[in-house]
């Protein structure tokens, strides 16, 4: 019982940490400080990386030791299908709203904005939905951690995300909206993290891929977005080290509790 307070608690973080996120606009006229941005994303990308070798990708590796060889080609497709996955979206958001930005970029149609930013999040809820899924089937200690912690490095992440979406629609929308319209962007993680978690517990058996798929989309987000943007928001090497902080104190909590 006190394993699914715990999967439900991780669920509903990530979309209270978009919402807190989105609230900063009502608070700040100008956006987060650059170098404390950069810190954010850079510790939330080495936890969510560490997260998911640990919890997601050495598990799966595990869990298929008794297909043999085939455990190769498992683990391979659904890596490169959840990246393959995030890629896809990228490259269907600037066709759909004919724009060359990234989904992420596409500010000057307020309606396109949100549904590019929705289809983003729509991965980091199944990720968390098949993480928490797993730790209720093995019961393990550890699995249940690596999902708490897993959850909470999205969220780490979903706060400055979340005044990505509402900071650059409040001068054409006004706060409220540009408040809600953030909200809205998150509302479909904790959807599709039942959704994973429901996977999950239905088809166990599927479990290595799943995990495996859910690795693809993580390590995807983390190298072509997060870290990025850790970069980008601060042209010093605080992103990086933030990065490595966060990957060793992620490594040391699966080291000492898994």
């Amino acid at each position: 019982m006190f394993n699914i307070f715990l999967a439900i608690f991780g669920i509903l973080l990530i979309f209270i940490a978009t919402t807190l996120g989105s609230a900063f606009v009502f608070f700040f006229k100008k956006d987060i400080n650059e170098k404390l941005n950069s810190c954010t994303l850079g510790l939330a990308g080495g936890i969510m990386f560490s997260a998911c070798i640990w919890g997601l990708l050495l598990p799966a590796i595990d869990g298929a030791s008794n297909l043999g060889n085939l455990k190769i080609l498992l683990i391979m497709s659904g890596l490169l299908l959840g990246a393959f996955l995030l890629l896809l979206i990228d490259k269907i958001c600037p066709f759909i709203f004919k724009s060359k930005t990234p989904c992420e970029k596409l500010t000057k149609n307020h309606t396109s904005f949100l549904i590019a930013i929705t289809l983003h999040n729509i991965p980091e809820g199944l990720i968390i939905g098949l993480a928490f899924g797993n730790a209720l089937i093995s019961g393990a200690k550890g699995a249940m951690l690596s999902a708490i912690i897993l959850s909470v490095g999205i969220a780490i992440q979903n706060i400055p995300e979340g005044m990505a979406v509402s900071f650059p629609l409040k001068k054409d929308v006004g706060n409220k909206k540009a408040f809600f319209m953030g909200v809205l962007s998150g509302v479909v993680e904790p959807i599709f993290a039942i959704l994973g978690l429901l996977m999950a517990t239905q088809l166990e058996s599927l479990m290595p891929f799943f995990l495996t798929f859910a690795a693809g989309l993580m390590i995807f987000v983390t190298v072509d977005d997060i870290i990025p943007e850790s970069k980008f928001a601060s042209p010093t090497h605080i992103g990086g080290i933030s990065f490595v902080v966060g990957f060793v104190l992620m490594m040391i909590l699966e080291m000492l509790l898994g």
